[in-house]
């Protein structure tokens, strides 16, 4: 990894950092607060998580799902999930 690339912790389903974690599970359970995901994988690669944001973000396009700013989508709306 490149110094000046800065270490963010990622949601892997949609690329947001907008995710915290469940402090009484062992291991660490981590939730996003945009998709719903919940799990113990985070991404921390910045350039890996562009990606999946640009994917994330054209998945909804093709299927049409508009959610606004203010509604994060429930877990079963997202797209990476059913493709999966």
């Amino acid at each position: 990894m490149k110094e000046s690339q800065k270490q963010v912790k990622c949601c892997p389903r949609c690329g947001s950092a907008n995710i915290t974690f469940a402090p009484f599970f062992k291991p660490s359970v981590w939730i996003c607060l945009d998709c719903g995901y919940e799990g113990a994988f985070i991404v921390e690669d910045s350039e890996l998580a562009e990606k999946i944001r640009e994917k994330f973000a054209h998945a909804l396009e093709e299927c049409s799902i508009a959610v606004p700013e203010f509604q994060s989508p429930t877990p079963h709306e997202c797209p990476q999930e059913a493709k999966s």
